[in-house]
């Protein structure tokens, strides 16, 4: 059965491969004329190009999605809102300055160091508030490193 087919201009059907077989239907799909044919061969090659062009980002960065709108200003001028920015697995990569066991550098070991990211010392990171998969993503600058039932209220807010 040949698939749908439409009028040219001097009226003459194309209404599939000359020969039978995959290969007779596969190189009439790459260079038939017929309109719906065309549509679904354009929609099939930009869907593999965004495909692989998301296969190598992941490949990359490690993670999925490996990039995320910036939604507020709070990071500009470096970040803008509505910004796509590219994210890394904090496990690759890591600088020789990172605080241990992360790939994480904060803004004090960023200044002391001279690590730099977006012009500022330290890292950027993007984290789930309380690790929640349902709340937007916060991104921000990685200030100072807390560990779990630390009070880190002084270091955060030091007296003045």
């Amino acid at each position: 059965m040949s698939p749908p087919d439409e009028s040219s201009s001097d009226d003459v059907r194309d209404t599939g491969p000359e020969g039978s077989g995959l290969v007779s239907w596969l190189r009439w799909f790459r260079h038939t004329d017929n309109g719906t044919v065309v549509f679904v061969r354009e929609m099939l090659e930009s869907a593999a190009v965004v495909a692989a062009i998301g296969l190598v980002l992941f490949a990359i960065s490690g993670v999925w999605p490996p990039m995320v709108a910036v939604e507020s200003g709070s990071m500009e001028p470096q970040m803008e809102r509505g910004d796509l920015i590219f994210i890394m697995d904090e496990s690759r990569f890591v600088p020789d300055v990172a605080q241990d066991g992360t790939g994480v550098v904060t803004y004090q070991q960023g200044q002391k160091s001279g690590y730099n990211s977006f012009n500022q010392a330290g890292d950027v990171i993007i984290y789930r508030p309380d690790g929640s998969e349902y709340q937007t993503p916060i991104i921000h600058r990685a200030r100072f490193w807390v560990d779990g039932g630390e009070n880190w209220y002084d270091r955060g807010i030091p007296d003045t």
